[in-house]
């Protein structure tokens, strides 16, 4: 929600998981996919499988990679902002 009041287009998963079906509407509509989990081990991981899946489908996947323990909903607009800024192809 955090990322789409910042102007970003997302999708939220439920959990750790994306289903296939979240795949594939990723991969119809969009060429470039930034993955966002918790920042923890779980999160790290499950980000790291996720856009693992995804590159075989869309052009471009990156990840990015939250402070220890911190997860996405708790970042400000601007703390969203200079994370996103560090994806070179947001720039």
């Amino acid at each position: 929600m955090k990322a789409a009041q910042a102007g970003y287009s997302c999708v939220a998963l439920m959990g750790s998981t994306m289903s296939q079906t979240q795949e594939n509407l990723l991969a119809e509509f969009f060429g470039h996919v930034i993955v966002m989990l918790d920042g923890d081990e779980a999160g790290r991981s499950a980000a790291q499988g996720i856009a693992d899946r995804l590159r075989q489908v869309v052009y471009h996947v990156d990840v990015a990679d939250l402070p220890d323990g911190v997860q996405p909903d708790q970042l400000s607009k601007e703390e969203l902002q200079k994370l996103l800024d560090l994806i070179p192809a947001l720039q």
